[in-house]
């Protein structure tokens, strides 16, 4: 049940999404690996409070594309997104205070901004929630609760959280299990 490391989940901003001008021209950059431009056009929209564009900066800082490595700016930008309600950015806010990534260490604070990304709909988030649930990391051990987290990210075909769901079944008993499914199909 091992998180995935962060440069592979802030890999996922190369999603093409619609958005304004200044991200769109930076997204073309960053794809064409003209990090550069990506930077000089994601900066401004960034600093006017453009949510895609903040977790842009976020990633080229936390991956040294374009500027020089820095772990604690792109910790600020992720935030600065995830305050805005960007799921992916949340997700990997999360992953930054799990690993103490830029930010100092607490899985409390990863769980917290999991959370709130596995709430919108972010299979890795849910998967992550699923995870600290089943290990008791930042939060009580609760395997219903994983249960519910991970058979919504499975729903999503996450193959990581269907493993886990697997091998969280074994754990459990038949009264957990159904505990677990009627507290699912509240989500669903």
């Amino acid at each position: 049940m091992r998180l995935p490391l962060i440069a592979a989940a802030l890999a996922t901003i190369m999603i093409a999404q619609p958005g304004r001008a200044d991200f769109a021209a930076g997204d073309r950059a960053a794809r064409s690996g003209d990090f550069k431009t990506a930077f000089a056009e994601w900066q401004p929209s960034a600093d006017t409070g453009d949510a895609k564009s903040q977790y842009g900066l976020a990633w080229l800082y936390a991956e040294g594309r374009g500027v020089p490595q820095d772990r604690q700016k792109a910790a600020l930008w992720c935030r600065r997104a995830a305050d805005q309600g960007l799921a992916r950015a949340q997700y990997n806010l999360g992953m930054m205070y799990n690993q103490g990534l830029g930010v100092e260490q607490d899985s409390e604070l990863a769980v917290l901004w999991y959370l709130r990304a596995a709430q919108q709909g972010d299979s890795d988030a849910q998967n992550n929630l699923g995870t600290a649930y089943a290990e008791g990391e930042g939060i009580a051990q609760d395997l219903v609760e994983a249960f519910v987290w991970f058979s919504l990210a499975e729903r999503q075909n996450n193959p990581v959280a269907r493993d886990n769901l697997m091998r969280l079944k074994a754990q459990m008993d038949q009264i957990q299990i159904d505990e677990a499914r009627r507290k699912l199909g509240k989500w669903l």
